[in-house]
Formats: structure tokens, sequence, C-alpha cells
């Protein structure tokens, strides 16, 4: 065996015996939208996508910590069975800015000095009463300054 040949056979052996190398990764953002179904009729929602933040590091040097700051926006849904039919299908409809510039937005107006965050955590928060009433919310928690 020369030695091009076994070069090229110890690599299709890594890479047969380590997919990851092969492929490369991707990434596929999930929009945070309130799932509603049967026959939509209004739909007027936001969710959360990304938000990228600083961490404690990044901040800038005249940067006063004021603790912890929470927001939070949510989405409202409604899906009614219409009655009479043998499938039970639904009306449905979803309205509401459940997503970080609502829950951004809300921390503002309690903190109007606040210049920035960081070190952020994010919750999702999901309500359903008898599959009628839907109320997803995104709860922004993080560390304000001024």
């Amino acid at each position: 065996m020369t030695r091009g040949a076994l070069c090229a056979s110890l690599l299709a052996g890594t890479l047969a015996a380590s997919p990851a190398l092969a492929q490369p990764e991707t990434y596929e953002a999930n929009p945070g939208l309130l799932s509603i179904g049967g026959f939509v009729v209004f739909f007027a929602s936001e969710g959360p996508l990304s938000y990228a933040t600083l961490s404690g590091k990044d901040l800038p040097a005249d940067a006063v910590p004021i603790g912890t700051v929470k927001g939070r926006g949510c989405q409202y849904g409604l899906s009614t069975p219409i009655v009479g039919w043998t499938a039970t299908p639904r009306l449905s409809g979803a309205a509401g800015a459940g997503g970080y510039e609502e829950a951004l937005q809300a921390i503002r107006e309690r903190h109007p000095d606040l210049r920035g965050i960081y070190d952020v955590r994010v919750d999702d928060h999901v309500l359903s009463v008898l599959t009628i009433f839907h109320r997803q919310c995104t709860e922004v928690t993080a560390r304000g300054f001024k």
C-alpha cells in the first residue's frame, strides 16, 4: 500500500467514524410564537427570537450596577370549537407582543435611568385553559446598570 493510499484510507475511516466532522453544524432559530390551531381568523403576535447581551466583563468603566431588573411580554390566544361539526374544528386568533422588545420596554418603564443590562436570563411561561385560552409570556431577568 502506498503512502497516499494509506493517508486516504485513514482520512476516510476518521470521517466515517465521526459524522460530526463531515457535516457542518447548523442553527435554526425558533421564533417562539404562540401555537394555535384550527381555522385561524386573526394572528397579530410577536415572539422572541434571539437577543445579544453584555456580560459583566463587558460593562463600560463608568457603569454603576443597580441590581436585578425584570420585564415581561405576553401573547394571548383564543381557540373556540365550532359546535355541530363532526370533526370539531376550531376558530382561532392570537395577539400580543410576547418578545424581547415588550419585556425590555417594561424594564425601561420601571427604570428610566437604566443605561443597559447584562447577565440576561430568559424564561418562557405557557398557560392553556381547556385548550380555549392560551397565554405565552417571555420574562427577561437581568442585572442593570446606570
